[in-house]
C-alpha cells in the first residue's frame, strides 16, 4: 500500500482539475436557449470527475485509517518483568483491587477488550428480591418495565379428538399440513 496512497493522490488530482477545467469550458460556451435545468444537467455531465476526484480521496482515507487500526490492534505490548523472583501462592488479590495499565495515546492496547470477565464472587443470600424485576438492556431509562397483573388462571382447552379412520376436518388441524397449505 505505499504505491498505492501517492498514485491516489496523483489520480485524484488530475481528475478534479480535469473536472474543474471541462466544467469551466461547458460554462463559458454560449447557452443562449437553454433553461436552467437543461444548463445543471449538461455542467453535472462535464464536471463529473471532480465527484470521481472526491470518491477517491475517501477510499485513500479509508484505508489510511484501515491501516492505522490493524497497526494498533497487532501491537501488544511486553510483559513487564518483575523484580520479584516468585510471588506467593496464598496472597489473593481482589479484581477491584487491580488497575489497569493506562495505554498511550499513540499504541492503544486493544488486548483488554478480548480479555475475559472477571469470576463471578461465590454466591450470597439476597437480601430482599426487588419489587419489579430489573433489565439492564432495556431501552427504557431506569431498566425497568411496567409490573403486569398476574394473569387469570384459565382452563386449557381441550383439543377435539379425531377419529384414527378418517382425515382430520381444517377446525381439528392443528398446524400446517404436508400436502395442503390453509
Amino acid at each position: 500500500m505505499f504505491l498505492a496512497i501517492p498514485l491516489g493522490y496523483f489520480v485524484s488530482v488530475v481528475l478534479f482539475i480535469s473536472g474543474v477545467l471541462t466544467g469551466m469550458e461547458y460554462l463559458q460556451a454560449p447557452h443562449d436557449d437553454c433553461t436552467w435545468g437543461e444548463l445543471l444537467h449538461g455542467l453535472v455531465v462535464a464536471a463529473w470527475p471532480m465527484a470521481a476526484a472526491v470518491v477517491v480521496l475517501l477510499l485513500i482515507q479509508i484505508n489510511k485509517q484501515l491501516e492505522n487500526l490493524r497497526l494498533v490492534a497487532s501491537y501488544s505490548p511486553a510483559p513487564k518483568e518483575s523484580k520479584k523472583a516468585a510471588r506467593p501462592a496464598h496472597k489473593t488479590i481482589s479484581p477491584a483491587a487491580e488497575t489497569p495499565i493506562p495505554a498511550t495515546p499513540a499504541a492503544p492496547n486493544l488486548a483488554a477488550l478480548a480479555a475475559a470477565a472477571p469470576a463471578a464472587s461465590p454466591a450470597q443470600p439476597l437480601a430482599a428480591a426487588p419489587k419489579s424485576p430489573v433489565y439492564p438492556n432495556s431501552p427504557i431509562p431506569g431498566g425497568g418495565r411496567v409490573p403486569q397483573a398476574p394473569a387469570q388462571s384459565q382452563p386449557a382447552p381441550v383439543p377435539p379428538t379425531r377419529s384414527a379412520k378418517r382425515a382430520p376436518t381444517r377446525s381439528e388441524s392443528e398446524g400446517l399440513s404436508f400436502f395442503k397449505v390453509d
